[in-house]
């Protein structure tokens, strides 16, 4: 099977505006001569440019009024007209060259085109492949950021969790770890006239000297609620004097705390 070959007319962007155009087309019929040049052109471009008397018919004119369907006058005046204006020039007796035709055609073979089509698909689809693949790339690295990002903020609520903890555990120690710091009689007796009791300041710390300064068989931790343990029990009608003589006990309790 014969490789068939395409041709095709490249027509100038400014055809209409030149001047040989401008000037066939405002001359009477020049709309009919321009379209008669422009099929003589198709005719002659599987020859690169030049049409083949091949004496069929009486002269040329004849013979392309048949080809290109149009009125023998009106091939004469467009074919007047081209080789007044150089478009059209004779090669030989029976060929004529249309001047400008050579280097307006384009042409391919059926293989090369479907060649040129393969290979034009083919970067198409490598196009769409490398902006999936890009799409790919920001998809991941967008996931891959908001995966540190939860991790960062993870990891900050973690640490502040910890410092949290940290500062419970050191607060719960140092109350638990403070050591009792014995009080003066001027301390005890300040703080019985803030409460406004009677208990003796001077009592109070010589007891608590003379024990070594224990709630029943327990350390003190606490000497003012030792000093409201006294204060109820005077309260309740117990002498002062007797206090000496009576071992506070489980009456003290809440002294420890």
């Amino acid at each position: 099977m014969a490789n068939k070959k395409y041709y095709w007319l490249r027509l100038m962007s400014d055809f209409f505006n030149r001047r040989e155009m401008k000037k066939l087309r405002k001359i009477a019929g020049g709309e009919t001569y321009t379209i008669i040049y422009l099929k003589m052109q198709l005719l002659s471009i599987t020859n690169d440019g030049i049409i083949v008397f091949e004496k069929t018919e009486k002269d040329l004119a004849e013979q392309l009024s048949l080809e290109l369907d149009e009125s023998v006058d009106d091939i004469n005046m467009t074919l007047a007209f081209l080789q007044a204006n150089g478009l059209i020039s004779e090669v030989s007796s029976d060929e004529i060259l249309l001047t400008e035709v050579p280097s307006l055609i384009g042409k391919e073979s059926a293989s090369a085109g479907r060649v040129r089509k393969h290979r034009e698909q083919k970067k198409t689809e490598e196009k769409k492949l490398e902006a999936l693949h890009c799409n790919a790339l920001v998809t991941k690295c967008n996931t891959e950021k908001e995966i540190e990002k939860e991790i960062e903020i993870r990891d900050r609520v973690k640490d502040i969790d910890n410092k949290e903890k940290n500062n419970i555990k050191k607060e719960s120690a140092g109350a638990h770890n403070k050591k009792f710091v014995k009080p003066t009689v001027e301390e005890v007796r300040t703080y019985c006239q803030e409460r406004n009791n009677t208990v003796d300041a001077n009592r109070f710390v010589d007891y608590y000297e003379a024990n070594g300064w224990k709630v029943g068989r327990n350390s003190m931790k606490d000497w003012k609620a030792a000093v409201r343990t006294w204060e109820r029990r005077e309260v309740g009608g117990l002498q002062s004097r007797n206090l000496e003589n009576s071992t506070p006990g489980s009456d003290f309790e809440d002294a420890i705390f």
